[in-house]
C-alpha cells in the first residue's frame, strides 16, 4: 500500500543543479582548476560537505576557501531570478494536493537553500528534511528515514523520487519504492537493478504513483 510521497528537491522538482554547478565550476577556476562535469556528476546527490571534502581532496584546494567562493556565486546566481520547475513539478504537486497524499521534502540542501528553492511551495509539504539536519547523508538512508518519520508513515508505504543514484540508493536501502528522474546522469546498470522505475519527466513518474495507488497496483512492479 502507497500513503505518501518524498521528493529531492534540486533537479528533480527544480532546475537547481545547474546553477549549483555553474557556481562550483567559477569557484575552482577563481582557485586555479577546472571542474569537469563527469567528475561534478560524482558529487550530485550527497550532503554538501562531503561534496566539498571530495572536491577539496581532489583538487588540493582549501575547503573553507572553496566553500566561501561557490556560496558567494552561488548566492549572485540564485538571485537573478526564480528557480524554474521541472517539467510536470507543479502539476504533480497541486495532484498529490488534491488526493490529500502526505508529502515531503528530503533534499542534501542545506535549509536556507532549500527553503529559497521552494520558494511560494514551499508550505505545500508536510515535512521537509535537509542535509544539515542529518548525520549521514545520502547514499545512507536516514534522510528518508526521518522524512518518513516527520509523515508518521512507515517508509515501505512510501514513494521517493529522486534524480541522483545516492539518492536512489538512499531511499532503496529505507525501504521505498525508489522512483528515478534523471537529470544530469544517466543511471547506472546498479541503480536500474535497485530502482522501481526510470522515467523521462514527473509526468511519467505521477502516472506510475497512480498505477500504484490504483487497486492492487502496489502488489505489482
Amino acid at each position: 500500500m502507497i500513503r505518501a510521497v518524498i521528493c529531492d528537491l534540486d533537479g528533480l522538482l527544480f532546475d537547481s543543479e545547474r546553477r549549483t554547478r555553474a557556481a562550483w565550476k567559477i569557484a575552482m577556476r577563481s582557485l586555479g582548476h577546472d571542474l569537469d562535469d563527469a567528475f561534478y556528476t560524482t558529487l550530485i546527490g550527497r550532503k554538501i560537505a562531503i561534496s566539498e571534502g571530495m572536491v577539496a581532496e581532489r583538487f588540493a584546494v582549501d575547503v573553507m576557501t572553496f566553500r566561501e567562493r561557490w556560496r558567494a556565486e552561488h548566492h549572485h546566481l540564485v538571485t537573478t531570478g526564480p528557480v524554474p520547475p521541472r517539467p510536470g513539478a507543479l502539476e504533480l504537486i497541486a495532484w498529490l494536493e488534491q488526493r490529500s497524499i502526505p508529502r515531503a521534502i528530503a533534499t542534501s540542501s542545506i535549509r536556507s537553500d532549500a527553503e529559497r528553492t521552494l520558494g511560494a511551495v514551499i508550505h505545500r509539504f508536510h515535512a521537509i528534511v535537509t542535509g544539515d539536519q542529518v548525520t549521514r547523508g545520502k547514499p545512507d538512508p536516514e534522510i528518508y528515514l526521518r522524512a518518513a518519520a516527520a509523515l508518521g508513515i512507515d517508509p515501505r508505504e512510501c514513494v521517493a523520487l529522486e534524480d541522483s543514484e545516492p539518492g536512489i540508493a538512499a531511499a532503496h536501502a529505507a525501504g521505498m519504492r525508489a522512483m528515478m528522474v534523471p537529470d544530469l546522469k544517466h543511471p547506472s546498470a546498479e541503480v536500474r537493478a535497485i530502482a522501481h522505475g526510470i522515467y523521462p519527466s514527473l509526468i511519467e513518474a505521477r502516472h506510475e504513483i497512480e498505477r500504484l495507488l490504483s487497486p492492487g497496483g502496489a502488489d505489482s512492479r
